[in-house]
């Protein structure tokens, strides 16, 4: 039975960028990918903003990940030529309770980390746009946007160039643990297995199926499917 040192479920942009972290430290890296092309699941179905982490709950792993993230992100893609720009974006609150929660988001997002935050009153606004009537805004320099089928095929050139592969069309029914290490049921055109030394779970909202389709993986460990 073929075995493979690391093997990771779901070719979006989280599993892609796993993959090509991995290929390019010099480890083996097979991608399998129930669909014929990446990113065909949660990737292709956002909006492509690069979020600045504003307004997460302190001390979360998303806002962690989210400012951290965010930087690393902008430096990958300028390093590989991937289309984004730091564009910004304002918070406005219309109303004087509006106004309140907009201080309440600024000082979350200064305990996150996230720097360059500047807060503009009506007045300031106006003369920006004097279209635009607000009593308050936040500006966001963070904020921006990514062209994400460029990145997709950036990481995807990036791992295959350091000796990552994607099987598309093949997809994981279950995992079975055996002495430290992972069978993987598989099918594409038919049903056949392979060993894994590290198996990584990047199958999105399949990512709970596969979970539980997994022996000897206690369900009390397999978050909740979150619809946010």
């Amino acid at each position: 039975m073929e075995t493979v040192e690391t093997l990771i479920v779901g070719a979006g942009v989280v599993g892609l960028a796993i993959a090509q972290s991995l290929a390019s430290s010099g480890r083996e890296v097979v991608v399998v990918e129930k669909n014929n092309m990446a990113g065909q699941g949660i990737s292709a179905r956002n909006s492509g903003v690069i979020h600045a982490g504003l307004y997460y709950p302190n001390n979360s792993l998303k806002a962690r990940f989210c400012v951290e993230g965010a930087e690393l992100l902008y430096r990958y893609c300028n390093q590989f030529g991937v289309s984004n720009k730091r564009i910004g974006k304002y918070i406005v609150a219309a109303t004087d309770a509006e106004r309140h929660a907009l201080v309440q988001l600024q000082e979350n997002a200064k305990a996150n980390g996230v720097v360059g935050l500047r807060s503009f009153t009506g007045v300031e606004m106006s003369n920006i746009d004097p279209e635009l009537k607000v009593k308050a805004a936040l500006f966001s320099p963070n904020s921006g946007i990514v062209e994400v089928s460029e990145l997709i095929l950036s990481l995807i050139g990036q791992m295959e160039r350091c000796g990552g592969v994607i099987a598309y069309g093949t997809e994981v029914l279950g995992l079975r643990q055996q002495q430290g290490k992972l069978e993987v049921l598989a099918k594409d055109d038919a049903s056949y297995s392979l060993i894994a030394k590290n198996v990584i779970n990047c199958s999105g909202l399949g990512a709970q199926r596969l979970a539980e389709a997994t022996t000897g993986y206690k369900s009390a460990n397999i978050p909740k499917l979150r619809m946010v």
